[in-house]
């Protein structure tokens, strides 16, 4: 599915990978085009993601690309679980996987999921993103030609008033409390030995964590698939695929039944394919 050659990640033609769909399919907040491709940055480390002939090439930094290869989850196989998931034979499923052929879903630094999926809530990407690069900018290591992401440590060290500073506006005690917690008491990669309703359970008790916001953290973090985040878009899926309205609660088990092999996968689908054709 991929080659490694010194610094960068060849990704075969045979499998399926869109890395403009990747990007603007709500997963991710720092990447930006250029005339070379998508630059994409993620924790602290930065890659360069192009297209070369019939593949898609990675470019990064030395010894870094284990963790691009992780971060866009080439080890996993999209067509076996797209086969999967089409047996669902649902209509509108179905429109979405062969509109979203080459998404994949991240495996992003856990802290910085957190910290930036707090911040997305009740937001837009614009927005979001200004106030993560605002975030860099004063608090990230700075490593000559970007910013990396910066750790619990140093956001603790700041109060309330800075993060209503950089746009935050009422999620800034959130991000402060969020910082606070994962210096003090929470360790974030330990969350991922816990099963998914007790994950779920425990990003839930973070401020300003909600149910949409956990499962995206969740699913975008730490890889379970067996969720499926809420939002505005999903009320009009449901409606489409069920006829009738219904609470969050009731919208995301129904769904967690009805796409029984990789739901939250079957979600970023469909929420590509509604949002882009809206």
């Amino acid at each position: 599915m991929y080659t490694v050659k010194e610094n960068s990640i060849y990704i075969d033609s045979s499998e399926p990978f869109d890395i403009k769909k990747i990007a603007y399919s709500g997963q991710m907040f720092r990447v930006k085009e250029s005339a070379e491709g998508l630059d994409i940055i993620s924790s602290n480390k930065r890659c360069l993601v192009k297209s070369a002939g019939k593949q898609v090439v990675i470019e990064c930094n030395q010894n870094e690309s284990d963790y691009f290869i992780k971060y866009f989850d080439l080890e996993s196989s999209y067509l076996k679980m797209n086969r999967e998931l089409a047996k669902n034979k649902s209509g509108q499923l179905l429109k979405a996987i062969e509109y979203g052929s080459g998404l994949r879903i991240l495996n992003q630094d856990y802290f910085e999921a957190l910290i930036s999926f707090i911040i997305s809530s009740n937001n837009n990407i614009k927005r979001i993103q200004k106030i993560i690069n605002a975030l860099c900018a004063e608090l990230g290591e700075n490593k000559n030609d970007f910013f990396a992401f910066p750790n619990a440590e140093s956001m603790a060290a700041r109060d309330v008033k800075f993060y209503e500073a950089i746009g935050a506006g009422y999620r800034a005690p959130w991000l402060l409390t969020a910082a606070e917690l994962v210096t003090k008491t929470v360790d974030l990669s330990e969350l991922n030995a816990l099963p998914t309703n007790e994950l779920i359970k425990k990003l839930q008790s973070f401020n300003g964590i909600g149910p949409k916001v956990a499962d995206c953290i969740a699913l975008f973090a730490y890889h379970r698939f067996d969720v499926f985040p809420v939002d505005t878009w999903v009320k009009k899926i449901y409606n489409d695929i069920f006829g009738r309205d219904a609470s969050a609660v009731k919208m995301r088990n129904d769904f967690l039944l009805y796409f029984e092999d990789y739901p939250g996968l079957a979600q970023q689908y469909l929420f590509y394919y509604y949002r882009s054709n809206a």
